[in-house]
């Protein structure tokens, strides 16, 4: 599962330096093995995730299929569902996976979608001392999301 891994982020750091198409692919692949092959439990499992739902996010940003979106939804939601509460790594989880969310909305505008990205994004406290530098990361997310929550809203409202 390593070795897959591993060649899934090789190809995925390739497509990010100007690869092709082809080495998006080929990096979803890997990295969907490695997922499939890991065991529920092993803690080389968040790894693979991450990694799944980053090329999913990356292939959807480059081909538009909305199927690459929701799979990267998903794979981001077990992420989150997986990590402990006192995770140093759940609030940048949570808010790759508001942005997945976010991206949704920007997509379809689904209000549903903007609301869950808030709920995602608002679920960790801006407040913690523990992770400073991704607080106000979220914090940000958080104030994005919000404000384009209430452009709808007023959208919605005056349009009818």
């Amino acid at each position: 599962m390593p070795v897959l891994n591993h060649a899934g982020g090789i190809f995925l750091r390739r497509y990010r330096a100007g690869g092709g198409v082809d080495d998006l692919n080929r990096a979803v692949d890997l990295c969907r093995q490695a997922v499939e092959a890991t065991p529920q439990h092993s803690p080389d499992l968040s790894e693979y995730l991450n990694n799944l739902g980053a090329g999913m996010r990356d292939r959807f940003g480059c081909m538009g299929h909305e199927a690459d979106l929701d799979e990267s939804i998903r794979v981001f939601q077990r992420l989150v569902k997986a990590t402990p509460p006192d995770s140093p790594d759940l609030p940048s989880r949570l808010n790759i996976l508001a942005n997945c969310l976010h991206d949704r909305f920007g997509r379809t505008a689904p209000v549903d979608s903007l609301s869950s990205s808030i709920t995602v994004t608002a679920t960790f406290s801006p407040s913690s001392a523990m992770h400073p530098p991704t607080s106000w990361c979220v914090s940000s997310s958080l104030s994005e999301h919000t404000s384009q929550a209430q452009r709808a809203w007023l959208a919605g409202r005056h349009s009818g």
